[in-house]
């Protein structure tokens, strides 16, 4: 509006008018994406979408009234007189649609390398949130590669399962607290916990819990820790005599130090479990979280453990639990899905793509009323859920060769599938940008031109770049230092952004431009057959 030559008011005005409708529509529409990921998802992705949910009300809530009333004030006091903005492109007349057969052609290559490469892996490419069967991430005190550990394990399946094929993938886990090739996540067709602890222990040489005792004196205790968590069943019995002080248990401290990091839930369950072999009954256990962690059940390599017995007592007790760590292998993580749960997953998942596509469709055709524009802004949704999809088959291949970009042997989880919804919520938001624009520089024209399409993609490049860039940044972060849990979701999202960026030019705009050229003939030739 400035650069019309509009004044500063009016500009502010006009240009938030214009804007108000495309915030909306591009927000509703990841919106859908976001309910629709909180109906399918699992709680850590359900806690995801609600920060999504939460977040695309807050945004639209600032962008609409807050950035407008800010506006407003500044421009009434005179604190504003004038608005410089940096262009970070000049002034653009590129011919997209030119381009757009040299587009096509190299979107359906890399469409067809990836829809090869995700035969080739065949059910592989599905993590056993779709499969079902256990994964364990282990620690191996050998450095072996992939292949090693793949074989070890293939041999001592047929101890474990005799009677069947045991499906096995190995993946080499990069943790900067572990040597390169000591973490490996292994992920098998077995369904329960015990066989494939079994199949490792028995295949593997996977480190081990070892643990050293302190006995310490009661005021270093309370030096030592936090304010505790007294996790035993330790009670209390309230005297009659107020002047009368009840008497205390014996307990007994030790500041307890171990190899590898153990929860507090996992340390728990071995002196509950020590005690019990010991037929000690249920003596109080008191963990003490370091100071200044409030969360009691986090890892740890350190902790002070309060036992309610004498001294001799407790010192066997803790014996026992130093030999039960030496026989307990190292998981830092271990999941297990049921065949029934991971076939319901699949139905699910695939009921959420096709729902998030129609509620989008109906949303755009109501919009902007005609469903071609729905039509042609899912195409590129495809496009884009296509190509992360063949990035991720692809990975099995890459990740040997780059490994030091973080890459590994991702699988189609339920967070990647959340990372799909996202990514169609991202692209359309890019897509109904350049549609609206299309919208308006049309106006009532009924023919939509190459020049129409070309003018709003060129206004709107250096704001889908800006918005790329910002987001291609943030997912970045995720990648390097989200941890193992969201790096699956994280690389697919940055194979999304930068997919989407290109889909809503190259694929999006040439689609809507050839469905309306297809419905302005179909409509010339009925006026022919009727005339």
């Amino acid at each position: 509006e400035l650069a019309k030559g509009a004044k500063l008011r009016l500009a502010v005005r006009q240009g938030f008018e214009r804007a108000t409708r495309t915030i909306v529509d591009a927000n509703i529409t990841t919106l859908i994406t976001a309910v629709v990921l909180y109906a399918i998802g699992t709680d850590q992705v359900r806690g995801f979408a609600i920060m999504l949910i939460l977040g695309i009300l807050m945004c639209m809530f600032t962008a609409i009234f807050c950035a407008r009333l800010i506006f407003d004030v500044a421009i009434h006091r005179n604190w504003v007189s004038e608005l410089k903005m940096t262009q970070i492109l000049p002034k653009t007349n590129v011919d997209f649609l030119g381009k757009r057969y040299l587009a096509g052609v190299f979107s359906v290559l890399l469409i067809g390398v990836g829809i090869g490469a995700v035969v080739m892996r065949g059910s592989e490419i599905l993590d056993i949130d779709f499969t079902g069967g256990t994964s364990v991430t282990i620690v191996s005190s050998d450095l072996l590669d992939a292949d090693s550990v793949r074989k070890k394990l293939a041999a001592g399946a047929k101890d474990v399962e005799p009677d069947q094929t045991v499906d096995i993938t190995v993946t080499n886990v990069q943790m900067s607290a572990y040597e390169q090739n000591s973490v490996w996540k292994i992920v098998t067709s077995l369904e329960t916990e015990e066989k494939i602890k079994s199949l490792i222990t028995q295949s593997l040489e996977v480190e081990s819990y070892t643990m050293t005792g302190v006995r310490i004196a009661a005021d270093d205790a309370d030096s030592a820790g936090g304010e505790g968590s007294d996790t035993g069943d330790c009670q209390e019995e309230e005297s009659d005599d107020e002047s009368t002080a009840p008497v205390d248990e014996q307990q007994v401290s030790y500041l307890l130090t171990f190899s590898h990091a153990i929860a507090t839930s996992a340390l728990l369950g071995n002196f509950e479990s020590a005690a019990e072999t010991l037929t000690m009954g249920t003596p109080s256990i008191v963990i003490d979280p370091p100071a200044g962690v409030l969360d009691d059940d986090h890892d740890e390599k350190e902790w002070l453990v309060t036992i309610g017995l004498s001294e001799g007592d407790a010192s066997e007790l803790v014996g026992q639990v130093t030999t039960q760590l030496r026989d307990k292998p190292v998981w830092i993580s271990a999941n297990t899905i049921g065949g029934k749960v991971a076939g319901k997953t699949q139905e699910t998942a695939i009921a959420a793509l096709v729902a998030s596509l129609f509620g989008i469709v109906i949303y755009i055709w109501i919009r902007f009323q005609k469903i071609v524009f729905g039509l042609a802004a899912v195409v590129a949704l495809i496009h884009d859920v296509l190509i992360t999809l063949g990035a991720i088959a692809v990975s099995a291949w890459l990740a040997p060769y780059l490994g030091f970009l973080l890459m590994d042997e991702f699988r189609i989880s339920l967070p990647v599938v959340a990372a799909f919804l996202t990514i169609i919520g991202y692209s359309l938001n890019d897509t109904i940008v350049v549609f609206d624009r299309i919208r308006e520089v049309r106006g009532r024209s009924p023919d939509l031109s190459s020049d129409m399409v070309n003018t709003s993609i060129n206004q709107t490049l250096s704001r889908t770049i800006l918005t790329s860039f910002t987001t291609l940044l943030v997912v970045l972060i995720l990648y390097t230092i989200g941890g193992q849990g969201i790096h699956g979701f994280a690389y697919a999202l940055i194979i999304g952004v930068v997919a989407g960026t290109y889909s809503s030019i190259f694929v999006a705009s040439p689609s809507l431009m050839l469905m309306m050229d297809w419905v302005t003939k179909r409509a010339e030739k009925k006026k022919v057959s009727r005339a």
